[in-house]
């Protein structure tokens, strides 16, 4: 059996591998692959002569996705859907900039970062990797504006506090 390059999870050509390494390289029917003397890249699944190796490649994928922890582990496995490559939901820090900063908009983070799973198992990778994006983003925009809240709130208060001393009431909560 001919060694085959493969285009890797980060879009990079990787190899060349021995068919039976497919599953302990990542290598899925979806995974476009190339050998010497083929016109093009193909997917894998594509070729005949390698589909014994997919289907022990995706019995490896299923069984170390079980073995792993997490519902996303479980859930991918049952479903044969890979878990390389797959982004970050971001939950922790939508949920934290949610708490800390400004709640209606951190609403708006915690939603796209439980969509990242969702979009992932059920096959829309590009889906996920968007909704993993703008969870980000709105969770950065809500520490943002937490902070130049925070920020306005304290020069307020600084100016309330030296408008009082200069009329001359060293205690501010006198008359």
């Amino acid at each position: 059996m001919d060694n085959y390059f493969y285009i890797d999870q980060n879009k990079q050509q990787a190899g060349p591998i021995d068919p039976s390494t497919f599953a302990a390289n990542g290598v899925t029917g979806s995974t476009l692959v190339w050998k010497q003397g083929m016109a093009g890249w193909q997917r894998a699944d594509s070729i005949p002569e390698l589909e014994p190796y997919l289907q022990q490649a995706g019995a490896d994928n299923a069984t170390s996705l079980a073995s792993s922890s997490g519902a996303t582990s479980v859930a991918a496995a049952s479903q044969g859907v890979s878990l390389i490559g797959k982004p970050s939901n971001n939950l922790w820090l939508a949920v934290a900039s949610t708490l800390f900063c400004c709640q209606p908009l951190g609403i708006v983070a915690i939603h796209y970062a439980a969509k990242v799973d969702t979009y992932w198992l059920a096959g829309e990778q590009d889906a996920a990797r968007d909704a993993s994006r703008k969870a980000v983003w709105w969770s950065v925009a809500v520490i943002i504006i937490g902070v130049v809240l925070f920020t306005l709130f304290l020069i307020f208060y600084a100016a309330v506090i030296a408008a009082s001393i200069k009329n001359g009431s060293p205690n501010f909560y006198t008359s």
